[in-house]
């Protein structure tokens, strides 16, 4: 959802979209072919394991994409004197704070999807050399399933939802 929206309004400079079918993140090699042909300036690493509770029950695939798939985003982004944005989330914070969270303040993730966040952007800080990290909470837009269309989803169906 994100990177649709990406490539539909960044207008200033020529982007070229890559989902899953282009590379899949966890190989690293897919990851570098990728780059060899496109030969970006920027990247923009919106692609993730989202399923928050899919998460918990596979921690496996969790890591393997937002940890390990980072990982190899980051090194081949440097490879290639490639500058990185990181989409990250506020599920990196336990949420107790009483004040906005800051970019510098300590990460404390409640669950898996969070841990694998965060184990992102530590990788995205160790291997990228040219990098940028935004944290973000729910993402809503034409492209795919967001939470305004869950919750209505759900007043349709009669189905409990449970919201943080």
């Amino acid at each position: 959802m994100l990177g649709t929206d990406i490539r539909h309004t960044w207008k200033s400079d020529e982007v070229i979209p890559a989902d899953f079918a282009d590379a899949d993140i966890r190989e690293i090699e897919q990851v570098r072919t990728l780059v060899s042909r496109t030969q970006p300036d920027w990247a923009v690493l919106s692609a993730a394991y989202t399923d928050v509770d899919g998460s918990e029950s596979n921690p496996d695939l969790a890591f393997a994409v937002n940890a390990r798939g980072s990982e190899n985003v980051a090194r081949v982004a440097k490879e290639a004197g490639a500058r990185l944005i990181y989409v990250s989330t506020d599920y990196v914070f336990d949420g107790r704070s009483t004040r906005p969270y800051e970019s510098y303040d300590p990460i404390h993730p409640l669950n898996v999807y969070g841990a694998s966040k965060a184990a992102g952007e530590q990788a995205v800080q160790s291997h990228a050399s040219n990098w940028c990290i935004t944290r973000s909470s729910w993402l809503f837009g034409a492209g795919g399933l967001s939470f305004p269309e869950k919750i209505l989803n759900a007043s349709e169906t009669g189905a409990e939802l449970a919201v943080v």
